[in-house]
């Protein structure tokens, strides 16, 4: 199980940057994005993430079924990332933004925000909810050791994440077919997180 929970962290980690990018780059497209646009969709982002990581994924680590609610989390997070980019995709109509009008700060905002929340806050309850998770598991080690053990295989799945978006995902697939090969990937994930707990119940 734990080689199999190193595995869910880097794909964590590799699903938050393309996530990142990928929905950067969608905005970008509809806002006719500056230094400033940038800088308030990757603030947003940022902000909703931390709020996961402190208040959601803090509660969901009381569940008793834990490995059940990081398999509920990450299935949620696979069904929002292609919404999520459809989403960006329809925002100017769902506005009512006529084509050609640009969209003012305040505008890119509270959109980006609204669209964004459910995305970011489970990513980022995920990483939380993923530390708690391999310390369990990992008795022998301690907590803080645990935990670095978790950033650091997150941080690998980024680099990961950053090199492939560039060099394979960016020339060959579009957003849709990326949003839904990271959420394929974040479901065969969940299988095989179940897989696991299933062989070692029945082995109990």
């Amino acid at each position: 199980m734990k080689k199999r929970l190193f595995f869910a962290i880097l794909v964590l980690g590799f699903s938050g940057i393309v996530v990142q990018i990928l929905l950067l780059r969608e905005f970008l497209v509809v806002f006719s994005g500056n230094e400033l646009a940038i800088g308030i969709i990757l603030a947003n982002w940022l902000i909703l993430e931390a709020f996961g990581s402190l208040f959601v994924g803090k509660r969901v680590e009381n569940l008793k079924e834990k490995l059940e609610g990081f398999v509920g989390l990450q299935l949620f997070f696979s069904l929002c990332l292609p919404l999520t980019v459809y989403s960006i995709r329809i925002l100017k109509e769902l506005i009512g933004v006529i084509p050609g009008q640009g969209l003012g700060m305040l505008t890119i905002l509270y959109s980006s925000f609204i669209i964004f929340a459910p995305l970011s806050i489970t990513h980022g309850a995920l990483f939380t909810f993923g530390c708690k998770l391999y310390s369990l598991h990992s008795v022998s080690e301690g907590k803080a050791s645990s935990i670095g053990k978790v950033y650091v295989h997150e941080t690998l799945g980024t680099i990961f994440g950053a090199v492939t978006f560039t060099y394979l995902f960016v020339p060959f697939l579009h957003s849709i077919q990326i949003a839904l090969g990271v959420a394929l990937l974040n479901s065969l994930l969940c299988l095989l997180l179940v897989k696991s707990s299933l062989r070692k119940s029945l082995a109990g």
